[in-house]
């Protein structure tokens, strides 16, 4: 049996840590410029400091959060039956889903494998479709 809802809250917690995220550096930011403009070598250090903060949380958001969030939006429209096609019209060679994250979502929230071959088939043809270089 299929935990579609279960999954849909799952991938809004996603959305919203990347929103607190968002809130949090932008507080970061502030502090950092507030202390950039005060005097004195600790407040040179705390500057540091929130600026590494700073870094890590957004190195999060923009790569373990987007990636985590990418792959399972992909399994939620396998499991609801929408093609790749329609979730990513577009996708550079460099950039191409990892499947096996995908799959492993589907299962987990899907029950069983029924539908996966199909999907995976469909999104590979789209990928080597995508990849093929236009004709000048």
């Amino acid at each position: 049996m299929a935990r579609t809802h279960q999954f849909k809250i799952n991938i809004k917690s996603l959305a919203a840590e990347a929103g607190i995220i968002r809130a949090e550096v932008r507080k970061l930011r502030a502090r950092r410029r507030r202390l950039l403009e005060m005097e004195g070598p600790e407040r040179a250090e705390q500057a540091a400091a929130v600026e590494a903060i700073y870094r890590d949380l957004t190195n999060h958001r923009r790569g373990h959060l987007r990636e985590h969030t990418r792959h399972k939006l992909l399994a939620y429209a396998a499991i609801r039956g929408v093609p790749y096609r329609k979730t990513e019209s577009r996708c550079s060679p460099s950039n191409h889903p990892d499947f096996g994250k995908v799959r492993n979502y589907f299962v987990r929230f899907n029950g069983d494998n029924e539908g996966w071959k199909t999907w995976l088939s469909e999104a590979e043809a789209h990928l080597e479709d995508l990849d093929i270089p236009k004709a000048a």
